[in-house]
Formats: structure tokens, sequence, C-alpha cells
């Protein structure tokens, strides 16, 4: 346990860090009864708990509220590192729909230092994911910064991993390299992760998107206005990856990162 903590606490450590935030949250809490809204977070929480649970088994990865931010981290940034905090990904996606937030943010990579126990999170990668996700991105989704990009490019392989005295496949996470709408440049090629290709079991590649859909469509019942702005181009993205996916079915396996021809 002395080792583990050591780890986490060691402000070298490069790691993979994901920053995703709760869109609406200040409207929610002005317009929403507090116990009211306390209930609706607390199931918000208690359904990425379980969730998670299986990610969260061995310590390699942590998961943190505050306000409305929801940072995730791993211990290293070793190819089951990249595959852990993927998945972590898509059940904050699936799980925010499923209960009626939206959310978005940025997957970065660097040295960071994570201390619950003295509440410390510090590094660059946690300013880097902040500034692409919170301040530029224009759907709901997770984007990646060019920090976690190159890892991705090396680490995004298939790797063998025996699991109960079984060898099984791992890895090749579904990243698409595609354009995504931004606030201040409009839309442009970023990799970004395609969340509507894993089922609710995490299988992947798994064109999921007729559900996130039909979530997506819960949630621009509670909105008007600009915010619909953000359904919209989420709808786009979707397709667009869908699309990308279905060019590519025919290869065994699919490969990821696709990339869209320019």
């Amino acid at each position: 346990m002395r080792n583990r903590k050591g780890k986490w606490t060691n402000d070298k450590q490069k790691r993979f860090v994901l920053l995703v935030d709760i869109m609406g949250f200040s409207a929610f809490v002005q317009d929403t009864p507090f116990a009211e809204a306390r209930k609706k977070l607390e199931c918000f929480r208690r359904s990425l708990d379980t969730r998670s649970e299986n990610l969260l088994k061995g310590g390699h990865l942590k998961l943190a509220f505050f306000s409305d931010s929801i940072l995730v981290v791993t211990e290293s940034d070793t190819p089951e590192d990249l595959n852990r905090i993927s998945k972590a990904g898509v059940v904050l996606m699936q799980e925010s729909f499923n209960n009626g937030f939206a959310i978005k943010g940025c997957l970065a990579h660097g040295k960071f230092l994570y201390d619950a126990g003295e509440s410390i999170f510090f590094g660059l990668p946690l300013v880097d994911a902040y500034r692409l996700g919170d301040q530029e991105l224009k759907y709901y989704g997770i984007i990646v910064h060019h920090t976690a990009e190159k890892m991705i490019r090396k680490l995004n392989e298939p790797f063998k991993k025996t699991i109960n005295g079984k060898e099984k496949q791992q890895g090749n996470n579904a990243y698409i390299y595609s354009r995504v709408p931004l606030k201040s440049s409009g839309w442009s090629c970023h990799c970004h992760l395609a969340w509507n290709l894993y089922d609710e079991t995490l299988r992947f590649p798994v064109d999921n998107t007729p559900k996130c859909k039909l979530n997506l469509e819960e949630i621009e019942l509670t909105v008007s206005g600009a915010p619909r702005i953000y359904i919209d181009n989420t709808r786009d993205v979707m397709e667009r990856d869908r699309k990308l996916y279905n060019d590519e079915e025919g290869a065994n396996p699919v490969l990821f990162p696709i990339r869209e021809e320019k």
C-alpha cells in the first residue's frame, strides 16, 4: 500500500488525465429544489460507481467529483492505463446521458500529482484538459489533447493480457480523427473518443449510435436556445464517426484510430 501511495503522490509520474464538465450545472442548481437536485446527483454518482467498479479494481484508476467537474486519473501511462481511462470516458458519457446530464471533456497526458489525502490535484495536463475541453469544445463528447494524441498513436494497439488463466485481447480503443466543432475555430480535425461505438457492456466496436441518440433526445427536451447547438453538433459528430466505422467494417478487425480522409 505504501508503494502504491508513493506512485500516486509522485509529482513526476506521467499519467492520463480526463477532465469532464457537467453542462448547464449552474442552471440546474438554481432551478431545481435542493432535495431533488441532491437526489438526482446521488443517483448519477451511484450508477457511475456501479458501472466503474471493475475499472477501479486494483487501484490503477482514480475518480473524483468536485462541483460540476469529474476528474479521472490513471496510475501511469501504459497501454492498460489508456484502455482503462478510455472505457471510463465511455462510462461517463453513457451514465451522464442515462441520468439526464450532458457532459463534455478532454483527455490529456503528462506529469501530474494526484494526492487524494491532501486534496491536491496538480499538473499541466489538468490545465490542458480544461482549456481544450471546457473552453473550446462545442459538442457533448471527449476530445483528445495533442499530448495524449501522441500516446494514443504509440499505445493504441491490441495487447494480450492473462485474466483468470485465459489470454484475452484488450486495447485498440475506439478513437477517431475527424472534424469536431470548436468555439474559436469552427469544425476542425481532432482525435476524439467515439463513445457511440461501445455498448453498455463496454464491448466494441459496436454501433450503439441509435441508443445514444435516444438518450440525446431526452436531453434535448430539457434545453432551448443556444444549448440546442450542442445537441445538433453531437448528432453530427456521432453520424460522422458512425459512417467512418461502417466504411471500415469490412476489415477484420477494424483498426483504430480511424482517420477521416480530407
